[in-house]
């Protein structure tokens, strides 16, 4: 079947994200897909695991010119070129990505093929290769894991045809998946959002010497997101590094991350990436070595209601700020972080809950107290100052993103978004 002109489908990187993608396209038995692994054994291995899984759809290798065997894992990148669209999901590292996007294209049989990296901190600009003018090169990043989480952004560089943008976001429909369209300038914004609160449980912890233990604690009870240290564990803490060094560096707020890279190298190095090593910021082997010398756990109830308010305040700006931008709006954005932290509420409807007008004073507040992280974008200002709600400004952002109108909050150019 063709899918929006994509019928063969190649996937390149063997890690968690590419075999998650994978088991997840090979559901569809009317798509070819071609599996590319750059060890000849691990190829193998998973070649063999799939073999009764598939029902023999699983085939070497062996490509007749007229035909495409249904599922081919390979470990011989040319058989890539015989795809239509190709998802990469190798390490993050931006040369190891330019020099396989660099042999893709070397290889490609198909001038109109689509390039899309899974990359879920570097977007596409970053790692289109220099010579490359083509505008089929995308980022779509999807959230572990990839086979039940629905919510994946479309991410697209300045170079990007909306073309291209919108038969991509139709296939990942067909997968069943909720595309969202966004550039690359806040592309990746649930990694944005994530790294911005383990950013502040980390200075908690060492600011003001208190458990990473007790922190996610606090934010389970509270229940408005994921514990961080717990998520940022099962994510991976050299995924997490590798995100962070990605997200920020060349920007004004690099030097703002530089303790907690360190910290984070220092685990990396050390081997405790996480659940996966059975130790990461938190340990999972049942020896209790959890508990972090030197560091407070008793706290009164007036210190806990502070932890809560300013992560649940870290929250709140950083998806205000995308809302700023008319990057998504508010329905939408509620509905991504309630998948992805599965709790029951997002957190534009919390903060709507918790009052605007006392969300922007808490805002103001902490900016004062801590860092201006926490200053309050236009779009919350405006809201309360004209005693509007959600309705009226996801009304706005709609406007804009339809028909370019000025959202009523913003003085300064605005980026016109697909």
């Amino acid at each position: 079947m063709d899918v929006n002109g994509f019928k063969t489908v190649g996937i390149c990187g063997g890690g968690k994200m590419g075999l998650g993608f994978f088991d997840h396209i090979t559901r569809f038995t009317d798509l070819n897909v071609v599996f590319f692994i750059r060890s000849p054994e691990k190829a193998e291995k998973i070649r063999l695991s799939y073999m009764r899984k598939l029902s023999g759809r699983v085939k070497r290798g062996e490509v007749r010119k007229d035909e495409l065997p249904e599922v081919i894992i390979t470990d011989d990148i040319e058989l890539v070129g015989e795809c239509d669209i190709v998802f990469e999901f190798i390490a993050e590292d931006v040369e190891a990505k330019r020099e396989l996007f660099r042999k893709l294209i070397n290889v490609r049989r198909k001038t109109e093929q689509v390039l899309v990296t899974g990359s879920s901190s570097l977007v596409p600009g970053k790692i289109m290769p220099e010579n490359y003018e083509k505008n089929n090169l995308l980022g779509a990043h999807f959230i572990y894991p990839v086979q039940y989480i629905k919510a994946a952004e479309v991410i697209y560089a300045d170079r990007s045809g909306r073309e291209t943008v919108e038969k991509v976001s139709g296939f990942l429909k067909y997968l069943g998946k909720n595309p969202i369209p966004v550039h690359e300038e806040v592309g990746a914004f649930t990694i944005r959002i994530l790294s911005r609160l383990y950013t502040e449980a980390f200075t908690i912890y060492r600011r003001q010497n208190i458990s990473p233990v007790i922190i996610d604690e606090i934010v389970e009870k509270e229940g408005f997101a994921a514990p961080p240290y717990d998520l940022s564990d099962t994510v991976g803490l050299e995924i997490v590094l590798n995100s962070l060094k990605a997200l920020y560096e060349g920007t004004s707020e690099y030097n703002k991350h530089t303790e907690l890279r360190n910290f984070l190298e220092e685990r990396v190095n050390k081997g405790d990436v996480g659940k996966k090593s059975g130790r990461g910021v938190l340990d999972y082997t049942g020896k209790g070595e959890n508990c972090f010398e030197g560091v407070n756990s008793n706290l009164d109830d007036a210190t806990r209601k502070m932890v809560a308010e300013r992560l649940k305040m870290i929250y709140f700006v950083t998806c205000f700020k995308l809302l700023d931008g008319c990057w998504i709006d508010s329905e939408l954005l509620d509905t991504v972080m309630m998948e992805i932290y599965s709790t029951p509420k997002g957190p534009i409807e919390l903060a709507c809950e918790y009052g605007l007008e006392n969300t922007l004073q808490r805002l103001k507040e902490f900016s004062a107290a801590y860092d201006d992280v926490f200053n309050p974008p236009g779009v919350l200002e405006y809201a309360v100052k004209n005693n509007v709600g959600r309705e009226e400004i996801d009304r706005q952002i709609r406007l804009f993103r339809m028909a370019g109108k000025r959202p009523d909050w913003y003085t300064k150019d605005i980026k016109q978004v697909i």
